[in-house]
């Protein structure tokens, strides 16, 4: 079942021509597309977290896994998932500013005129690298290499793009996009002041 539904998300995916360089991989359909809001090309990911479902269904017994199996209510919806991306990509540059506005406004609010490499605008200075589309969720990778050079912002929206948290990583060329994966290093942070803080701080030797 779990091949079928990546067969079709990479299928459907093709179609809607919404992605160069797809391929489908680990569990996911990943590619590049052009984000015109943003005025950039960023790497995608679309998962529909079949990981996550082998995960649970691994726990049950095999009588009622069965039973699961055969019962297709709660499979990830692979049309939908290529809705997503594609309402995602078609946002207009004043949408797009208004969810920049409300990540640099938190941000700013949280660390003033502190702890920032450079004096600039962070609406400017935040720039989408990458993005994550989840069944019920957004997550759009940036950085801001002038105020935060040596880190980047994950910010993850619900599926009505309002922002949910925000969770910093080292910037690391190699790992753009974020995963689902618990061996990875993440940093979760219950407040902006905790992840700015964060952010702000030396690297131990």
């Amino acid at each position: 079942m779990t091949a079928e539904l990546l067969d079709d998300l990479h299928r459907l995916l093709a179609e809607s021509g919404l992605l160069s360089d797809q391929a489908a991989e680990n569990g996911i359909v990943h590619g590049r597309a052009t984000f015109a809001a943003g005025g950039v090309e960023v790497a995608v990911n679309v998962d529909p977290e079949l990981d996550d479902e082998r995960d649970e269904l691994g726990d049950e017994p095999d009588d009622e896994r069965d039973e699961r199996d055969a019962d297709p209510v709660g499979d990830p919806d692979p049309a939908a998932l290529v809705a997503s991306l594609a309402r995602i990509l078609a946002l207009d540059p004043a949408a797009w500013r208004a969810l920049v506005d409300a990540i640099a406004e938190e941000i700013e609010e949280a660390v003033g005129d502190d702890d920032v490499e450079e004096q600039t605008d962070l609406r400017d200075d935040l720039t989408v690298t990458s993005i994550v589309v989840f069944a019920d969720a957004t997550v759009f990778a940036f950085t801001a290499p002038r105020q935060f050079p040596t880190s980047r912002l994950l910010a993850q929206f619900d599926a009505d793009l309002d922002i949910e948290h925000l969770e910093v990583l080292p910037l690391d060329d190699d790992a753009e996009l974020p995963e689902h994966d618990p061996s990875l290093e993440v940093h979760s942070f219950d407040t902006l002041e905790d992840l700015l803080t964060h952010i702000s701080a030396p690297e131990e030797p």
